[in-house]
Order: structure tokens, then C-alpha cells, then sequence
């Protein structure tokens, strides 16, 4: 008689007991017969599940010891990142990528020991990455650790020493101030040649004005897609799909006003289709709309200015970048709204964030404005000093 598809019991000839046979749920094929030592069918049911269960349990347990760790990521890839977004994709296969090149694991067990992870969080900080590039990785590997531990691929889930909020280092970089923007715009043409000086001058003003991160800003439209302009409502704002959000919430946004103001006396009713921006350069046009090669052409500009935001990493001289434009919106619109205001401007998905880079700014505009009353002497020196020590990012200047 079958208790499932795949397990039946029955009799030997000449014996008062049960025997139970068991077969793979999906090949059918045959993994093990034993004695249930029942000699009533109802208690032979009942022990054939529990033989079953450990027949089961003892294959998959062999599987495990010897799944491959490319096969488990591989498995993590199709069934988890395939539904992700293409950055988040991009950022797990590059936190794979530096489990591999520092623990080299041949098995899904040899990365699960705490060991091993200890050793990769040793290995992350002696390359000098930054606190932030740290945490992204081990709060990857815990990621992927806690998903083999649901799948029961492992026992259990190691420590993962993840640097917590107040351990990390203040960003790499600060707003920048209008005179500051001013000459980056003026360099800009040097950079990306006189052609394409334009749409770069563009892109600039939009992340200094939108406070838009620039993957967002090249994803722009002004009719359709998953981050679009609304300017045909009653007030202007920018309609996000969920797919299209850093924090994956959608929605919609209101566009400041000197940032409508922007789009309106830039952009002549014949260009308002596609795209609004477009981020390529006269040597490579091909590399229009990449995030990452606009962000490298950034900084270029920021460097072409002279315009230091900071240290990087190692310690060295961290130029303007898109998100230090980004940086430079939240900063003036923390001095018109409140905080929670600012939040939801900023789409930050949490108030810490935004207290953390933003509400308290204000300490710094007071020192740009106390040193705009200085003598030329008195300016000269602090020049002096600047040029002598790398951790002095800029002149003081005007409000921006």
C-alpha cells in the first residue's frame, strides 16, 4: 500500500513485519528499502514517513558537503538577483567577485565558517577601502550567508562583523559652494570638448539644482520610463516607478522651483522628448548614458577646477563629484524646509541619513560667511597654509 508517491510499505513473504521502500521525489528512483519492525499498517505508515525523512536527509546532507561555492551563487544569481535591479545585481557580483580573489572558496562550507569570513573583513580594511565599501561587502556576504541558512544549505550563519552606523567615517565629500560650481562649468568645454560642452554643462546644472544621484539623472524622461518628468500637472514633479528608485518605493516627487525653472529656458519645447540628458564625449560617444563612465567625466571636471571635496581613498585628494552636486542641493534646502521636509526631497528612506549629511550644515555656511569678512592679508595665509597641506579642500568663499 503507498503512503506517498514516492515511499511504499508492504510485506516480504513469510514475515508479521512492514518494509518500507523510498524513492527520490524527482527521480523516482530507488534510495533506500528498510524494516519498519511495525507489524500493523497504520504504525508501518507512520515509521515508513520517518525512515523516509532521514533516507532524505542523509542525501541531502551529502549534496550539501560538496556544493560547489560557484554553484551556490550561481543559484542565488538565478533565483534572488534576477529580479533585482541591474546596480544591485552589479554590487553582489562584485562582492562575490572579492570573496573569490581573497578566500577562494571551493565549497558553499568553506565560506560558511567564521574563520574565513573573519579573514575576508581583515583583508577588505588592509586594501584601504573606505568604511562604507567594507560594510557594502560584508553586509552582502551576510546577505547570502542568512539566504543559504533559510535554504537550510548551511547549519548555520557565521558572524559577520559589519561596521555598525557609528563606526563609519564621515562621507569623503562635502557640498561645494556656487563660485566653485561656477568654475567647474567653466572647465567643462577642456574636458569634454567644445561639441559636447553643452550637454555636460546641462547635466551639471540639473544634479546641482534636481539633487538628483546621477544613475537617476541619466535615466531622466521627459514622457515615459521608470523616472519621468510630470510638468503637466498643477505643480511639477517627478514620477518614479518603484523599479526606478534607489529605496524601491516609487512615487511622486515635487521638482524645486529653480530646477523647473531650468528645464523650461534650457531646453526649447522641440528637445522635450527621450531623455533629457546625455552623457557622452567627442572620443567616446558611445559611452552615453553609462552612470559610472558620466561619474568618472565628473570628477574629471571637478579636478580640471581644483575643486577638492575631501580625502578618498588612502588618504588622497577627493575632487567634485555628481553626488558632492547632490551634496550641494541638500545643503541649501536644508536652510527652506524642516527636516522631514528635507527627507522626503532628499528620498531618503531613513531621517538618519539625512541628519547624519545634511541638518547641521548650516555650521559650516557660518564659517565660509565669517571668513568672506577676512582681510586680503588675512586670506593670503590661509592660502599659504592651503597650498602647503592636501587636507585643506578649498578656499573660503561665498555662500553657494
Amino acid at each position: 500500500m503507498a503512503a506517498k508517491n514516492w515511499i511504499s510499505v508492504y510485506r516480504r513473504k513469510g514475515s508479521r513485519v512492514f518494509y518500507c521502500q523510498v524513492r527520490d521525489p524527482e527521480t523516482k528512483q530507488i534510495i533506500g528499502t528498510r524494516s519498519t519492525r511495525e507489524t500493523r499498517e497504520r504504525e508501518a505508515l507512520k515509521a515508513a514517513q520517518r525512515i523516509a525523512d532521514e533516507i532524505l536527509s542523509a542525501e541531502r546532507d551529502d549534496d550539501l558537503e560538496i556544493l560547489s561555492f560557484d554553484e551556490f551563487v550561481d543559484r542565488y544569481d538565478r533565483e534572488v538577483l534576477s529580479g533585482q535591479r541591474k546596480s544591485t545585481r552589479e554590487n553582489m557580483i562584485s562582492t562575490t567577485r572579492k570573496v573569490r580573489s581573497v578566500l577562494s572558496p571551493r565549497l558553499l562550507r568553506h565560506f560558511a565558517r567564521g574563520s574565513e569570513i573573519s579573514r575576508l573583513a581583515a583583508s577588505l580594511r588592509e586594501e584601504g577601502l573606505s568604511l562604507y565599501s567594507v560594510k557594502r561587502h560584508l553586509s552582502n556576504v551576510r546577505t547570502l550567508l542568512r539566504w543559504a541558512h533559510r535554504l537550510e544549505l548551511i547549519e548555520r550563519v557565521p558572524f559577520v562583523p559589519v561596521p555598525s552606523p557609528r563606526d563609519l567615517e564621515r562621507t569623503k565629500g562635502r557640498a561645494i559652494t556656487a563660485e566653485e560650481f561656477d568654475r567647474m562649468i567653466d572647465v567643462t568645454p577642456k574636458v569634454v570638448g567644445e561639441a559636447r560642452s553643452r550637454d555636460w554643462i546641462r547635466i551639471l546644472r540639473g544634479l546641482y539644482l534636481s539633487g538628483l544621484r546621477l544613475r537617476e539623472a541619466l535615466s531622466l524622461s521627459w514622457d515615459e520610463g521608470d523616472f519621468r518628468l510630470e510638468l503637466d500637472s498643477e505643480l511639477p514633479r517627478f514620477r518614479v516607478r518603484k523599479s526606478g528608485e534607489k529605496s524601491k518605493r516609487g512615487g511622486r516627487y515635487p521638482i524645486t522651483p529653480d530646477f523647473f525653472t531650468f528645464l523650461l529656458q534650457e531646453f526649447p519645447e522641440s528637445e522635450r522628448e527621450g531623455l533629457v540628458f546625455h552623457a557622452s564625449t567627442e572620443s567616446k560617444p558611445e559611452l552615453s548614458y553609462i552612470p559610472n563612465n558620466a561619474s568618472r567625466v565628473i570628477q574629471s571636471i571637478g579636478k580640471r577646477a581644483g575643486v577638492k571635496a575631501g580625502k578618498g581613498r588612502g588618504g588622497e585628494i577627493h575632487f567634485a563629484s555628481a553626488h558632492d552636486l547632490r551634496r550641494s542641493f541638500g545643503v541649501r534646502w536644508a536652510r527652506k524646509v524642516d527636516e522631514d521636509e528635507l527627507r522626503r526631497l532628499m528620498r531618503h528612506s531613513s531621517i538618519e541619513t539625512t541628519r547624519e549629511f545634511y541638518i547641521g550644515s548650516e555650521d559650516d555656511l557660518l564659517a565660509v560667511d565669517v571668513w568672506s569678512t577676512a582681510s586680503e592679508e588675512e586670506r593670503s595665509i590661509l592660502l599659504d597654509y592651503a597650498n602647503d597641506h592636501a587636507n585643506i579642500s578649498r578656499e573660503p568663499r561665498g555662500r553657494g
